[in-house]
Order: structure tokens, then C-alpha cells, then sequence
């Protein structure tokens, strides 16, 4: 175990080749391998310059807010390194994807420690449907707020935008009025000379 512990590994997006792996390791924790393997992209994992998977741990993204789950370790001796390192790859993803939120249910004490608070009723509403029961034991941590001036900033850029695409609309329509009009007056000018030329010629 300590050799294991020792040797050179990397943290990485999970590949194809490690799903064997991941598939084992997600049997002897008694998660629902079948279940996740076909999610197995949204995995971290550490790895070891011969290809052995130690650990691993997702994040389901839903627009701006993540999940972590289905965490494992090859031997329990490895969390406590393996851990802080995912969790700062996670961040990094995070700040990527311009997550507002990240939740989890995982119980390691190590996420209240990283600043994960128990998610109280007001913070629920805010969990989306896809991440499991609202009746679950939710920790949320809080990347960045969208307080209500923030939101408010948001519509107030959008209420210009429409307008000014309203503007624009109304331009174009000015410009297809006004070419219109040229177009008429064009043919009236050419009709008044066809007729002019038509008098001119029967009075010669």
C-alpha cells in the first residue's frame, strides 16, 4: 500500500480505457455501475503512470449549477490525499463552466471543511430536479451570488437590447418604405416621359 500510495499519478477527465476500472470500483462500493457507466465523462479520475485508476468522483453539470457524486478510492488510505486534489480540479471546472452552485450528499467531513454548508429549505429551491430528492442530506457550496441587483442588471440589458432590435426593425422598415416610394416616383417619372414622347411624336 505505501509503494501504491507513492507513486506518480495525475488527475484527469475520465477516458474510455478506465471504465473497466471505474466499473469495479463503482461494484465494490455498491453504487449502480450500469447506471453511471453510461455517464462515465462526468468523472475525474487519478490515475498512476501504469493506467491504475485510484480514485474518482463526478460532477453532473445542469446549466449553472454542479453536482459531485459517486466518489471512490482504489484503498480508503487514499482520500485524504486524492481528495483536496479533486476538489481543486472541481473548482477550476467549475469557474470553467460558470457554475454558481455546486451540491453534493456525499458525507465525508471534508466538504463542510471546504466550505460546503448544509443546505437549508430556502437553498433547496434552488436545486435542480435532475440532481435526485429534495429530501436528501444536501451540502451546497456558493461559487458566486446572482443577488437581485445583479438580475436586475441582467433585465436591464435586456430590455435595451429588444429595444434596440426594435430600433433597427423600425429602421429597416423606413428604408423598404422609402425605396418603395422612390421606386413609384421612378415610374411616374418614366411613365410622364413616355407620355410626353408619345404627345411630341403625334404632333410633328
Amino acid at each position: 500500500m505505501e509503494n501504491l500510495r507513492l507513486q506518480p499519478y495525475q488527475i484527469r477527465r475520465a477516458t474510455l480505457d478506465d471504465l473497466p476500472q471505474l466499473r469495479d470500483m463503482w461494484h465494490d462500493s455498491l453504487l449502480p455501475e450500469q447506471s453511471l457507466e453510461k455517464h462515465f465523462t462526468e468523472f475525474q479520475v487519478a490515475v498512476t503512470d501504469a493506467g491504475q485508476v485510484i480514485g474518482s468522483i463526478g460532477i453532473q453539470i445542469i446549466q449553472n449549477q454542479g453536482k459531485l457524486h459517486s466518489e471512490v478510492y482504489l484503498h480508503p488510505e487514499l482520500e485524504d490525499i486524492l481528495r483536496p486534489e479533486f476538489w481543486e480540479r472541481i473548482q477550476s471546472i467549475a469557474r470553467n463552466h460558470g457554475l454558481t452552485r455546486i451540491w453534493t450528499i456525499e458525507s465525508s467531513p471534508f466538504w463542510p471543511d471546504a466550505g460546503f454548508k448544509f443546505a437549508l429549505s430556502e437553498d433547496l429551491e434552488k436545486l435542480p430536479s435532475q440532481f435526485g430528492n429534495v429530501d436528501a442530506n444536501w451540502w451546497v457550496f456558493t461559487l458566486r451570488n446572482q443577488d437581485t441587483s445583479t438580475i436586475a442588471i441582467q433585465k436591464e440589458f435586456e430590455i435595451m437590447m429588444e429595444a434596440e432590435k426594435e430600433h433597427t426593425r423600425q429602421l429597416f422598415k423606413r428604408a423598404r418604405l422609402f425605396k418603395t416610394i422612390a421606386i413609384l416616383i421612378s415610374l411616374l417619372l418614366l411613365g410622364g416621359l413616355v407620355v410626353l414622347g408619345a404627345f411630341l411624336v403625334m404632333n410633328q
